[in-house]
Formats: structure tokens, C-alpha cells, sequence
């Protein structure tokens, strides 16, 4: 009896801890944990939706190469909406492969509440994954005092 239930006592267990680990599509499907995408030493996540016009408009921004982004990891954390919507909007779009490669599809909403993410297009700037900070509107400068503010360990 003993046996029977420790052995029920580890699966719960292992069950639990494995079922705790967040897993997110990207659209080029592959599976990414939440520690994976949040762990990078300079992280930038991008919150926003299909059908928000300033979001489409950041993407494209973004898209296009006109911010230097070079030195963060870069994910685009599409909220609250199904795969394959967001597939259209990027076919639609015709969003850059590398890109469409780093779109994360969090159909539940969860780093919009991990983040108290009130407001979107939301940015959410990592170090290590911690000391999140924030921002509705990414340009070269605050990129620029973001990297210095890091770099100095501030």
C-alpha cells in the first residue's frame, strides 16, 4: 500500500511540475516555454493583436527594419486570438520570415496578465527575465537609454 501510494504521490507530482511549464506556438510551429522566450540576458516583448490599427502599424515598423534591434531578443506576443488568425493577418501583411518566426501565439492571454499588460501595442523590456519595465511606443533613443541602462547595470 505503501508503495502504490508514493508512486501516486510522485506521478502527482511530476504531472504537476510539467503541467506548470507554459508552452506557446510560434507561427512557424515551433513550441517554446515561457522560461525560453523571457531568459534571453536582453529580452523585448512585443504585446499585441490583430485587430488593434497601432499594433499593425508597429509590426510593419518593425518589419521593416527600422529600429536597431540588434543586442535583444525580440518576441511578438500575439494575445487573446487563435493561430490561425493570426497566420492570415501575416500572409495578408506578408510579414518577414524572420519575423513570423519569432510571432508568439498566447491564445489564453497569459503574459498579458503576467505583465499587467492594460493597454496594447504594450512593449515589456527584460533583463534576465526580471526587472520587467515598459512602454507603448519603441524609438531609437529610449532603445539606446534601455541598452545603457543595462549595460550599467542600473
Amino acid at each position: 500500500m505503501k508503495k502504490i501510494l508514493t508512486s501516486c504521490l510522485f506521478l502527482f507530482f511530476v504531472l504537476t511540475s510539467y503541467a506548470g511549464e507554459r508552452r506557446f506556438t510560434t507561427l512557424d510551429g515551433k513550441s517554446l516555454s515561457y522560461e525560453k522566450i523571457v531568459s534571453a540576458p536582453r529580452t523585448i516583448l512585443f504585446i499585441w493583436t490583430t485587430w488593434c490599427p497601432y499594433c499593425r502599424q508597429e509590426i510593419e515598423r518593425l518589419s521593416q527594419g527600422r529600429l536597431s534591434l540588434e543586442g535583444f531578443e525580440i518576441y511578438y506576443i500575439n494575445v487573446g486570438e487563435k493561430k490561425a488568425k493570426v497566420e492570415k493577418f501575416s500572409e495578408m501583411r506578408k510579414i518577414n520570415g524572420y519575423i513570423k518566426s519569432k510571432i508568439v501565439v498566447d491564445e489564453e492571454g497569459f503574459f498579458a496578465d503576467k505583465f499587467s499588460v492594460v493597454g496594447i501595442p504594450t512593449y515589456i523590456f527584460l533583463e534576465d527575465g526580471k526587472n520587467p519595465s515598459k512602454t507603448y511606443f519603441l524609438d531609437e533613443d529610449l532603445l539606446k537609454a534601455i541598452s545603457n541602462k543595462q549595460q550599467n547595470g542600473l
